[in-house]
């Protein structure tokens, strides 16, 4: 499905989809993404995008090269007498699925633990934690090696997170500790006012 009008006429156009980052960061930069033949050939930064108005940064770039590396696995890997094997994705949800529901109807769902961390906050972030919700719950832990004491200490100092991307527009002066927000952080804010 093109979700972009073709505006040259009869000519051939390759198909442009709306899209957004998957990144670890919250200006979820909006994206037009180019698909040729079945693959992403074009990533561009979408300028009707309220924040980001068409401005993405240097690992949102990379993604066309990220989703057409030959080292992305393309499909389930089974661990076989110490080896892994390449099987199908029916094999694989069967298998996961059948564990889930033995598990499930044996000893109740919190006997399965989730143990996640992210490493990215983006759009697909916390689908697993639906899952699981949806599968009845399971033993979820607390805390995280890397977020929870950022976060919490934020708390403490600042309060609960509320701001919303415009508001970043009327700040007047801002810190940043261990983040390059000129390189990773894409808010038109940063584009417009001197740090």
């Amino acid at each position: 499905m093109n979700d972009i009008e073709n505006k040259w006429g009869d000519e051939e156009v390759a198909p442009i989809h709306h899209s957004a980052c998957p990144l670890n960061c919250w200006d979820s930069c909006g994206f037009l993404v180019t698909v040729e033949d079945g693959k992403v050939t074009k990533v561009e930064g979408n300028p009707e995008h309220p924040i980001t108005q068409g401005k993405i940064c240097g690992r949102g770039r990379m993604l066309e090269n990220r989703a057409n590396s030959e080292d992305r696995l393309l499909y389930p890997l089974k661990k076989v007498e110490g080896s892994f094997q390449q099987i199908s994705w029916k094999q694989a949800l069967d298998e996961i699925a059948e564990k889930l529901s033995y598990y499930k109807e044996s000893f109740g769902t919190t006997t399965v633990l989730h143990s996640h961390d992210y490493a990215n906050s983006g759009l697909l972030s916390h689908l697993d934690s639906r899952f699981f919700n949806l599968y009845g719950g399971v033993t979820e832990l607390t805390g995280s090696i890397c977020w929870g004491a950022g976060i919490e200490a934020q708390k403490w100092d600042f309060g609960d997170a509320t701001a919303i991307h415009q508001g970043i527009w009327r700040t007047v002066s801002m810190s940043s500790f261990g983040a390059g927000i000129l390189h990773v952080r894409i808010c038109i804010f940063f584009k417009t006012c001197s740090l």
